[in-house]
Parts: structure tokens; C-alpha cells; sequence
């Protein structure tokens, strides 16, 4: 088919331009890269689950100070607080039991251990912070709870990708055509027996082919990472 014929001819051309292969392939994945390492700094402020079930004065007062250290946020229940470390959206759950402000109950933390050292850092504060407060060895019942594994580069790979798959086949394939156009190739195209249609359509084609190829880079270095991330976690 003649568009099979024109498709194969630009990708040829594209293959034999360092420049087009550069921006195409090195400059997404700098991009990804960056930005990946950029946003996935883990020296944040943690976000913790608290449900009180105290009334008592003590109890608001010490929800206080862990509102000091921790961005907290409160829910009504148990189960919706175990959830929400399931999900990923905090890194603990605080329980804090009635009894707890005459010092007749322990408290129940929950913390999501697949997020490592940012897990531990925060049942040590949780700790260190009821122990302040109360003056005491601190009554805590820890349990871990295995959430979402997520990964910036699982949020930046597929969002870049598609960005500068979107502007290979938009803007890719209109300088296509205006590259033939300063070669002086487009009007001899068009007087061709090939057709506009034909001419058109191996354009689209090529943009498809370049965008698969693309993808299978990005997602193939996001997967590298996932995979060297995970070594470093199990063999650090």
C-alpha cells in the first residue's frame, strides 16, 4: 500500500535524525526523571489518621500536640481510619480510646509498613510525643498494616509520556508536512498517484509508530526504576 510505502519512508528519515531521536526519546526521559526525583522527596509533612473516642480534656489536649508535629486529620471510625492507611492517603492512624484520659486504656496506633523509614519515623514521634505528654513509658498497642504501594515515578512515567505522545502526533506530524514542504518534497507528494488521503494517512501512521516506540521506552525505564527501587528496599 502506498501509505505502508510513505509511513516506511519518514521512518527511515526519523531514525537518521539524531535531533528527532533526541527529543523524541533523551528529552522525555530527562524530563521524567527530574520530575520524578524533583516531587518524590520524602522529607514532608506526614499526614496521620486520628479517631478520638475520649471526651475528655486530656484527650483533646493531646491530639493537640500531635497536631504539632503531624498534619492531622480526624475520622469518625475506626474502620474508615484503617482504610485510609490501606489507601495510602495517611501514613498512621492514631486510636485514642475512651479511658484514656483518667490513664485506663492504651492507645492503638496503625501504621502503613510499606512506607519504610517514613512509617518508623512516625510511630518513634507518636511515641516520643505520648511520652512527653503523659510523663510516662508510653501505652501504645502498635499494628502494621500493609497499604498501596505508590511511587511518584508511577504518577510522572505515564503523565509525560502520554504528554509527549500527544505532541509527536499533533505537532510531530504537522512538521512532518512542513518539513516536506522546505524540502520541496510536499507539491511533488501531491502531483504523486499516491493521493491525499494516502499522503495523510502514512503522516498519522508514522506518528502512531513513533508513539508506541515511545511508551514501550518510558514505561520499560519506569519499570527499571520500580524494580531498582525495590531491590534497595529489600537488600538496604
Amino acid at each position: 500500500m502506498k501509505l505502508l510505502t510513505i509511513a516506511a519512508k519518514d521512518l527511515r528519515l526519523f531514525f537518521r535524525d539524531r535531533v528527532a531521536l533526541f527529543w523524541a526519546f533523551a528529552m522525555p526521559l530527562m524530563f521524567i526523571t527530574v520530575f520524578g526525583l524533583a516531587f518524590g522527596d520524602p522529607h514532608r509533612e506526614f499526614e496521620v489518621a486520628v479517631v478520638q473516642q475520649d471526651n475528655t480534656r486530656s484527650a483533646e489536649l493531646y491530639v493537640a500536640a500531635l497536631d504539632n508535629v503531624f498534619n492531622v486529620k480526624m475520622v469518625d471510625s475506626i474502620e474508615l481510619a484503617e482504610d485510609k492507611v490501606r489507601d495510602g492517603e495517611v501514613v498512621a492512624a492514631v486510636i485514642i480510646p475512651p479511658g484514656f484520659g483518667e490513664g485506663t486504656a492504651r492507645i492503638r496506633l496503625v501504621y502503613d509498613e510499606t512506607k519504610g523509614e517514613a512509617a518508623l519515623a512516625v510511630v518513634r514521634t507518636v511515641e516520643g510525643v505520648t511520652q512527653v505528654f503523659l510523663g510516662q513509658e508510653p501505652p501504645i498497642d502498635s499494628q502494621p498494616i500493609r497499604g498501596k504501594e505508590y511511587d511518584i515515578f508511577q504518577f510522572v512515567v505515564p503523565g509525560m509520556g502520554i504528554m509527549f505522545v500527544l505532541f509527536n502526533g499533533g505537532i510531530g506530524g504537522a512538521s512532518r508536512i512542513v518539513r516536506e514542504r522546505d524540502l520541496g518534497t510536499f507539491k511533488r507528494n501531491l502531483l504523486a498517484p499516491i493521493g491525499r488521503a494516502s499522503f495523510v494517512g502514512g503522516i498519522l501512521l508514522i506518528g502512531l509508530l513513533i508513539s508506541c516506540m515511545q511508551l514501550a521506552v518510558f514505561f520499560g525505564w519506569g519499570f527499571l526504576y520500580l524494580v531498582w527501587a525495590f531491590r534497595v528496599a529489600c537488600f538496604s
